[in-house]
C-alpha cells in the first residue's frame, strides 16, 4: 500500500514537471522592456549606439562542473536508489535548479551606456546608474552573484550593496565605467 502511495505521488510530480517548466519559461517569451535610443534625433541615435559597450560574461570551468556534478549526483541516486518519493522530489528540485543555472551559461553579459548599466545573469537582471558608482575594485573569490568566475569586478554603489560581475574583458569594462564617471575610485 505504501508503495502505491509513493508511486501516485511520483506520478503527480512527473506529470507536473512540464507545466512547471512552461510556467517558468513563459515570461521569457514576453517583451518587458524596449529601450529607445536617440530620442527621435538621428545624430543622437548614432552617438547612443556607438556609446554602448556590451561585455560578455566569463564562465569558468568550475561553474560548468558544478552544474554537471549536481545533475550527476541526482541521476546516480535515482539509478542507485530506484524510483521513490525522495528521488522524485530530488529530480523535481534538480529541474528547477537547472532552469535557474543553465541560462547563466548563455545569457551572461553587461551592457554599459552613459545612462545605465544592465547586468544580465541568466534570468536575473540588475540595472545600475553609472553616476551612482563610487568605487570599483578587482576581486578574486567566490563571494557574490552575477558572476560565474572567480575573477570579478566589485562595483560599489552609493547607498546600496556592492554588485560583482565577471567579464571576459574586465579591464575594458573598468575603463568604460571610469570614462563615463570620472569620480569613480579604482582599487586594485
Amino acid at each position: 500500500m505504501k508503495q502505491m502511495g509513493e508511486a501516485a505521488i511520483l506520478e503527480m510530480c512527473f506529470k507536473a514537471m512540464p507545466e512547471i517548466a512552461r510556467n517558468i519559461a513563459e515570461p521569457l517569451a514576453k517583451v518587458d522592456k524596449i529601450t529607445m535610443y536617440g530620442d527621435g534625433n538621428s545624430s543622437k541615435l548614432v552617438k547612443d549606439i556607438v556609446g554602448t559597450l556590451t561585455q560578455v560574461g566569463k564562465v569558468s570551468v568550475w561553474w560548468c562542473a558544478l552544474i554537471a556534478v549536481i545533475n550527476g549526483i541526482e541521476i546516480a541516486s535515482a539509478i542507485y536508489a530506484g524510483i521513490s518519493v525522495t528521488v522524485g522530489v530530488g529530480i523535481l528540485m534538480l529541474v528547477v535548479l537547472d532552469l535557474i543555472l543553465i541560462p547563466t551559461l548563455f545569457n551572461n553579459r553587461v551592457t554599459v551606456t552613459k545612462k545605465e548599466i544592465v547586468i544580465q545573469f541568466g534570468f536575473l537582471q540588475k540595472v545600475l546608474s553609472p553616476k551612482d558608482i563610487t568605487r570599483i575594485k578587482k576581486v578574486k573569490g567566490f563571494s557574490a552573484a552575477f558572476a560565474a568566475s572567480e575573477d570579478r569586478v566589485g562595483i560599489e554603489i552609493r547607498g546600496r550593496n556592492a554588485v560583482f560581475v565577471s567579464l571576459k574583458d574586465n579591464d575594458a569594462f573598468v575603463k568604460e565605467l571610469m570614462r563615463i564617471n570620472k569620480r569613480i575610485q579604482f582599487m586594485i
